[in-house]
């Protein structure tokens, strides 16, 4: 084998490995990906849902603050300070 040889043949390993890498590479990527595309998982989408149950009764005690006009608003504030059981 002659040197010109050695160094295409060098080059060519190099080549192939490189590209075995680059497909593993994307490979990951793409299952990884493949779950962010799914969305949350089951643990996390319970909590996001806690919390938006959680602001909603929130906006729906604003709301209750806003437009019940027959009770003040320092009531309101009080009762909602109270303990709830």
């Amino acid at each position: 084998m002659n040197p010109y040889e050695f160094v295409i043949a060098i080059i060519m390993i190099v080549a192939v490995v490189s590209v075995v890498k680059a497909r593993r590479r994307d490979g990951s990527s793409t299952r990884t990906n493949g779950q962010d595309r799914e969305g949350p998982i089951d643990g996390e989408k319970e909590m996001l849902r806690a919390e938006v149950r959680e602001l909603k009764n929130r906006v729906a005690v604003l709301e209750r603050i806003v437009t019940d006009r027959s009770s003040t608003l320092e009531q309101e504030i009080e009762r909602l300070r109270e303990p709830q059981g």
